[in-house]
């Protein structure tokens, strides 16, 4: 399908804005580096002091053939279908081969820490894994394509507030209709289907293999073997209603396997309700640990408002609340200064995030000429913008000398003006106009950085003030020598 004309326009403008906020993104820590993906918590600087997050920021070099699931994911986001078992985008842009996506940071327990902090057992298995399967379901039902993450693990499900949240999309696909075999093959060894690793394309049931996997992980604590066959799960003391499941799911040969993630959650289920220690809550989930999202704001149109209140609030530190949206395209109210609600599978719901608000924080009312030179701009290498910088201010300096030496060593013309007027004349110029020039020249990224007010202000208008500024150290010194009687 071709994109249409206003496509195209909203992709441009979301790349420049994408782009333009590029520096105001603080980076806290770097969480994990590959040689394919850099994974760094960052917060959102706003142009007052205040700051948004903290978020999730991933650079994935998708020369690898690894990303393409986050702008799925991205694309179903904008098209109102909401997941409540990914962490929601904030930015998602493409240049070249580098793929940015910024998402929700999710603060909760990874699977593999709450299986050792409550102990692997039947009734963590019971309570936990239905719901791990209903969130893979979900990948594979809702989209327009099924997703297959192609790297299910204990650590890469977060457990928050008892639900299961699946992140790391790097090596997920969306499914081909005709495709013979995956063209990168990837995963964690323990987990990973055989089709994986060049026997065929992998499809809904390579994720049901990894299922089974994170079953048996739940029920022993153990690492699961390449082959879990009868007598692989019998050493390990599986209970034999869990051992069937985990038999079928992790099964060589995918015709064997389950069809379907919610074919697996419904075994668990029937498995679980005939279990003798299958009723209730695990410890860990009854003793009032929830494991809420300590955000410092809500996705969705909630990001918009705190966003868009960075813009007017001097506060130092803005926590904002949630709110709603009137409509897709309305906007949002700033509101700041009020407590965050975790996102729950409600709120979640209520809305999909946008970038507007970053976007109105660091672009403001700019031109499209002006973004598309700020873009150019940060495409130039920091050595070489300092390089231009000092031969700016060098050539300023030259300048500067010059007109020092004119007032101290008058040529035969200046001579007949008295030495304030030369002092005043050259010092205007040297001061007012060729200032202005010079620092309308520097670049001036880092300094926008640190003070993004300055940031703000659009290359047309700053020309203009440059230029006004001209004309009236002209016209001063125009009608002050001519007062004085020396014009």
């Amino acid at each position: 399908m071709h994109a249409t004309g206003r496509d195209l326009e909203v992709s441009l403008d979301e790349f420049l804005s994408a782009h333009e906020r590029a520096e105001s993104w603080r980076v806290e820590r770097v969480l994990k580096s590959s040689a394919f993906e850099t994974t760094e918590l960052v917060w959102f600087d706003g142009a007052t002091g205040g700051s948004l997050g903290p978020f999730v920021r991933k650079r994935i070099n998708c020369a690898a053939g690894v990303g393409s699931a986050y702008e799925e994911l991205f694309e179903a986001q904008r098209g109102r279908i909401v997941l409540s078992c990914v962490p929601r985008i904030v930015e998602c842009v493409r240049a070249g081969d580098e793929l940015t996506v910024v998402m929700e940071f999710i603060d909760g327990v990874t699977f593999a820490d709450m299986v050792v902090r409550q102990g692997a057992s039947a009734r963590l298995a019971a309570e936990v894994m239905p719901r791990v399967c209903d969130a893979v379901a979900e990948l594979h039902e809702r989209l327009p394509r099924p997703l297959i993450h192609r790297d299910l693990t204990p650590s890469n499900i977060i457990v928050r507030g008892g639900m299961p949240i699946i992140i790391d999309f790097g090596i997920a696909r969306a499914w081909r209709v005709g495709a013979q075999a995956d063209t990168a093959h990837f995963g964690t060894r323990a987990y990973a289907p055989p089709e994986q690793y060049g026997f065929g394309q992998t499809d809904e049931r390579s994720d049901v293999y990894a299922l089974g996997k994170l079953l048996f992980f739940c029920l022993t604590g153990d690492e699961p073997a390449v082959a879990l066959d009868a007598h692989a799960l019998s050493g390990h003391a599986v209970p034999e209603p869990y051992a069937d499941i985990i038999e079928r799911a992790a099964a060589f040969d995918p015709a064997a396997r389950y069809a379907s993630a919610r074919d697996m959650a419904c075994a668990i289920r029937t498995a679980s309700s005939t279990s003798a220690g299958a009723t209730g809550a695990p410890a860990g989930l009854q003793d009032g640990r929830t494991y809420h999202a300590q955000l410092s704001t809500p996705m969705g149109a909630s990001f918009e408002s705190a966003a868009a209140a960075l813009v007017s609030s001097s506060a130092a530190r803005m926590v904002p609340a949630a709110s709603s949206m009137s409509s897709p395209a309305g906007p949002a109210s700033a509101v700041s200064g009020a407590p965050v609600a975790p996102i729950d599978a409600a709120s979640r719901a209520s809305g999909h995030p946008s970038t507007a608000g970053v976007a109105q924080v660091s672009a403001g009312r700019r031109s499209a000429a002006s973004r598309i030179v700020a873009y150019l701009a940060q495409r130039v290498p920091n050595g070489l913008g300092r390089v231009w910088n000092a031969l700016v201010i060098a050539f300023y300096a030259l300048l500067c000398v010059a007109c020092l030496g004119a007032v101290l060593y008058p040529n035969e013309h200046d001579s007949a003006y008295p030495l304030w007027f030369l002092a005043f004349e050259y010092g205007a110029f040297a001061i007012a106009v060729f200032g202005p020039i010079a620092y309308t020249l520097l670049d001036k990224r880092r300094l926008f950085a640190r003070h993004p007010r300055l940031g703000r202000t659009s290359l047309s208008r700053q020309l203009l003030y440059c230029a006004g500024v001209v004309v009236v150290t002209i016209l001063g010194v125009t009608i002050i020598g001519s007062v004085a009687g020396l014009l």
